[in-house]
């Protein structure tokens, strides 16, 4: 199979939600990953996620 198109991203993001019926939340995580489009859509191959502390 030969590879299709590829390209990465990276983004700092704020990420809010719900776990167990209780508030979550995270800010300034650092997101990286590598995207392949396959069969006409985009496909997430890799992707990384952490929390940065400066």
């Amino acid at each position: 199979m030969s590879p299709g198109i590829v390209k990465v991203f990276s983004a700092v993001v704020d990420d809010e939600g719900e776990f167990d019926r209780k508030p979550w939340g995270a800010k300034d995580i650092r997101w990286t990953g590598v995207l392949e489009k396959r069969g006409g859509s985009w496909k997430i191959c890799q992707q990384h996620m952490s929390e940065g502390k400066l």
